[in-house]
Order: structure tokens, then sequence, then C-alpha cells
């Protein structure tokens, strides 16, 4: 592997490892947060006659929180790892297709950011199909603590709650930074030139 293309594919997957360990913590954190306050705000409805009492609020709230805290982290751990994959994916995509020039740079971002999303929702459900399919109670941290041997049990209910919502959830993050990863490479690529070729990371002010 020669200087120009390591320094492509270091470009592309520190890139998409930062955003997208970001942006999916961001969005576990908050897709979670909210739908764990959206839950109890039904059941409160739902229990318009019982007490609801100062220490229980203090509770909920640091209930929300930690969820909010803990999926954040996993969300970070998943998008680091999609974004990694991601990074190798728009590495190849780029070197095979869009290098050394780029014809069409919206395409470009296009065709970058539905691959990146495309990339995590495979790996998710793949992880799905090999981990929890059709055991619902194996999927996520349940297949660490649940009983492997239990029966298998699946609904519709099941399948939005534990495939499609995840999948969503962490595949838009994925998706945005494709899209701002490929941006960024094309600004970088218009400060090297006509050629568009990758210029030197660090090059020194007196040469810019």
């Amino acid at each position: 592997m020669g200087v120009g293309t390591a320094r492509m594919l270091w470009f592309f997957v520190w890139r998409m490892a930062l955003w997208g360990a970001g942006l999916c913590a961001l969005a576990a954190a908050v897709c979670v947060t909210g739908a764990l306050l959206a839950s109890g705000v039904l059941y409160a409805l739902s229990e318009s006659g019982a007490p609801n009492g100062g220490a229980s609020n203090v509770g909920g709230s640091f209930y929300l929180v930690g969820a909010g805290a803990v999926f954040g982290v996993l969300g970070a751990f998943v998008g680091l790892v999609l974004g990694l994959l991601g990074g190798l994916l728009l590495f190849g995509l780029t070197r095979v297709l869009y290098y050394p020039g780029l014809a069409s740079p919206a395409r470009y971002r296009s065709v970058a950011g539905w691959a990146c999303a495309a990339v995590a929702a495979v790996v998710l459900l793949g992880d799905w199909f090999a981990n929890g399919y059709p055991n619902t109670e194996d999927f996520g941290l349940l297949r660490f603590v649940g009983d492997t041997n239990a029966t298998p049990k699946i609904s519709v209910l099941q399948i939005l709650a534990f495939v499609v919502a995840p999948t969503l959830v962490l595949s838009v993050p994925m998706w945005f930074s494709g899209r701002l990863v490929a941006g960024r490479y094309v600004r970088r690529t218009r400060e090297a030139g006509e050629d568009g070729r990758l210029p030197v990371e660090d090059r020194s002010p007196e040469t810019t």
C-alpha cells in the first residue's frame, strides 16, 4: 500500500469512527430517553387516579438520565464499530469509483450516505439473525443474561421494538456520518487542485 493510499484510508476511517460513535451515542440516548418518557406519560395518564408525589418524579428523572447514559455508551460502542466499517467501505468506494477526480460531488455524497446506512443496517440485522432471531429475549443486552434455551417468542411488536427501531436509530446517524465525511473529502480534493488527489494532511503553512 502506497503512502497516498494509506493516507486516504486513514482519512476516511478515523473520521467515520469519530462521527459514528458520537452521533450513534446521541441518537441512542435521545431515542431511549424519549421512548421511556413517552411510556411514562402514557402510564401516568392511564393511572390518573393514582397519587404521584415529588419523590417519584425525582426517581423517574434519575432513571431517565441513567437509562440515557447507559444506552448512550452502548450507542457509542456500536457506532464506533459501524464507523470503522463505514470508513473502510468509503475508502474502497472512493478509491475504485471516485478517484482521482469527482465528476459529481453531490452524487458522491449521496452514494456515501446511503452506503454507510446500508452497511449499518446489514450489520445490525446480521447480528440480530445470528444472535437473537427468533428469540427476542436473547437480543441486545438480554442475550448475556437470558435463557438461551428459552422457547422462541416473536411478534410484530417485538420485531418493531427490537429489530426495526434499533436499525433505524443507528442507521440514520451512519447515513449522516457518511455524507459529512464525504463532504469533507470533496472539500479536501478541491483544495488539492484539478487532479482531485487528496493533499498531504500535515503540509506546512508555507506550502499551502
